[in-house]
């Protein structure tokens, strides 16, 4: 039996000044997940990825400054994909 497939990372916007921002993560160009964050708090996400166990695909992450990316410097934290 396989174990459940996920990608797992951590997002931060590294000050507390700017209007925030969105990181997203696309497979194969189709939005999966997408996360609004304004603090500076380090925060852990995790996605399932078993749908997809077995193909090739394409994985994007992006960063939406929300229109202003004045003071809104953000980090994806140690993106990888493992098995639970």
């Amino acid at each position: 039996m396989l174990r459940p497939l996920v990608l797992r990372f951590e997002t931060m916007k590294l000050t507390n000044q700017g209007n925030g921002v969105v990181f997203g993560v696309a497979l194969n160009g189709e939005t999966i997940w997408r996360y609004e964050q304004n603090s500076t708090a380090r925060t852990d996400h995790t996605i399932r990825l078993n749908q997809w166990a077995g193909q090739s695909v394409q994985l994007t992450f992006s960063v939406d400054p929300l229109g202003n990316g004045d003071y809104d410097q953000s980090v994806w934290i140690s993106p990888r994909i493992v098995q639970e």
